[in-house]
C-alpha cells in the first residue's frame, strides 16, 4: 500500500473516471466524462464527452488522449479490451450530432469501438423515446457484446418496459453494433443493472440494484443469471 506515484489529468471542467483497464502491453486505459476542452482534454464537443486516455504504469506518463460525442452530455461509465486489441467505451448519450449518428430519445445506451490507438471505428445508440443510462459491456463467445443498464423507455428498440419507473434493459449486439435481442427485467419500482459477468458456460450474470424485490429494505441487490438468450 506504499504510494508509488499520483497524477492529475484534466482540464478546466469536470473531469471524473468510472472505469479503467489495463491493456496487453501493461499499459492503463482510462474512461469517463470530461467537460473540459482545454489542459490535457483536446477536441470536446461540448456539454460533457467521453474522455479516454491511456498512461504507462510506471510514471503515469499521458501517452495518448481521446474525446468522442457531441453537443451535448455523453457519459462513459464502462470500457473493455476486445478480442482485437483494441477497446469498447459504454456509457450514455444525449447527443444527435458530431460522433453521435442516430439519437432515440432524452437519453441513449451509446457504444464506441475504438482500435488500440483510440481511433473510431464504429459507433452505436440504442434506447427509446425516455431514458436510457448503459451502465457495463462484456463481449461475447462470438465476438459481440452484452449491454447492461437501466431504461425507462416503451419503444424504440428496447423490449418495452415492465411498469417500473426503470427496469434492467439488457441488449445484445453484434460484432459490428448490429441489434440481436433485448429484454427487460423488473417490477412496478426501480431496478437497475450496473454489473455484468459471464459464467463459463456462455451465460451471464447481471448484479444491481432493485427496489420492487426488496424484501429486506428500500433497495436490495439484485443479482439475476441469464442464458445467451
Amino acid at each position: 500500500g506504499n504510494l508509488r506515484w499520483e497524477q492529475t489529468y484534466g482540464g478546466s471542467g469536470e473531469d471524473i473516471i468510472y472505469d479503467m483497464e489495463i491493456t496487453r502491453e501493461g499499459n492503463v486505459i482510462v474512461a469517463g466524462s470530461s467537460a473540459s476542452n482545454d489542459g490535457d482534454v483536446s477536441n470536446g464537443h461540448g456539454g460533457n464527452d467521453y474522455w479516454i486516455i491511456k498512461i504507462d504504469p510506471d510514471n503515469g506518463i499521458l501517452l495518448w488522449e481521446k474525446t468522442y460525442g457531441g453537443s451535448q452530455r455523453d457519459d462513459c461509465n464502462a470500457i473493455k479490451l476486445t478480442d482485437d486489441g483494441g477497446f469498447v467505451a459504454f456509457g450514455w448519450s444525449m447527443s444527435s450530432d458530431d460522433d453521435v449518428s442516430s439519437v432515440y430519445g432524452a437519453e441513449d445506451y451509446w457504444v464506441v469501438k475504438l482500435n488500440e490507438n483510440g481511433d473510431l471505428e464504429w459507433e452505436s445508440t440504442f434506447g427509446g423515446s425516455q431514458s436510457d443510462h448503459g451502465e457495463d459491456i462484456i463481449q461475447t463467445n462470438d465476438g459481440g457484446y452484452i449491454l447492461a443498464g437501466r431504461s425507462n423507455s416503451t419503444d424504440g428498440n428496447t423490449s418495452g418496459n415492465n411498469m417500473g419507473m426503470f427496469d434492467n434493459t439488457i441488449i445484445r449486439i453484434t460484432a459490428t453494433g448490429g441489434m440481436v435481442w433485448s429484454k427487460n427485467y423488473g417490477g412496478a419500482l426501480h431496478d437497475e443493472c450496473r454489473r455484468i459477468a459471464s459464467t463459463c458456460g456462455g451465460e451471464f450474470v447481471l448484479g444491481g440494484t432493485s427496489m420492487t424485490h426488496a424484501p429486506n429494505g428500500m433497495g436490495d441487490y439484485w443479482i439475476l443469471r441469464i442464458d445467451g438468450n
